[in-house]
């Protein structure tokens, strides 16, 4: 007796295959964006790091909190396309930098006086002295997440790699 051979279901591996293409490209698309915090800077073709901070604190940058960085998540997803995102208020100008305005109220400047006391600083005392009704400064680009050549090549190199281990199996 001779042995018949089974033909696969080609339709049913390929949905089954962009099923976990997808699922793959969404876990590995969120920690490549959160590696962005642990490396402080982003990696497209190359690496980008961030503008270091002014002052001296001992945590490293966009991280005190961490609630940047678990904001990271997928907004959209389809077969075709992945959207990445971060609920931050602030993710968005962390992310492409831009001119912050902070008004100054009569708290404010209670708070200024306050920390001139406490500290002798006379920028406390001056901030608690100024006229202007706002400060401004320009908040640096900090990219963490965004198009990347690298994170693509890698993509297609795992896809590449589950394919050929898909058809091995048959």
């Amino acid at each position: 007796m001779s042995k018949i051979n089974k033909i696969p279901d080609f339709l049913k591996m390929a949905e089954a295959l962009k099923r976990s293409l997808v699922q793959h490209a969404k876990k590995e698309g969120v920690t490549f964006f959160k590696n962005s915090f642990e490396n402080e800077g982003f990696t497209d073709a190359g690496f980008e790091p961030w503008e270091k901070r002014r002052d001296t604190l001992p945590h490293k940058i966009l991280q005190l909190s961490g609630t940047l960085k678990e904001s990271i998540r997928v907004v959209n997803s389809s077969d075709e396309q992945i959207t990445f995102g971060a609920d931050g208020e602030y993710a968005e100008l962390h992310n492409e930098g831009g001119r912050v305005y902070i008004p100054i109220t009569d708290k404010s400047r209670k708070f200024f006086w306050y920390m001139f006391k406490e500290t002798g600083l006379v920028r406390w005392k001056w901030m608690a002295l100024t006229k202007n009704q706002q400060f401004s400064f320009i908040m640096p680009q900090r990219k963490y997440m965004g198009e990347s050549i690298t994170f693509m090549n890698a993509l297609d190199a795992e896809f590449a790699r589950l394919i050929s281990t898909g058809f091995k199996q048959l």
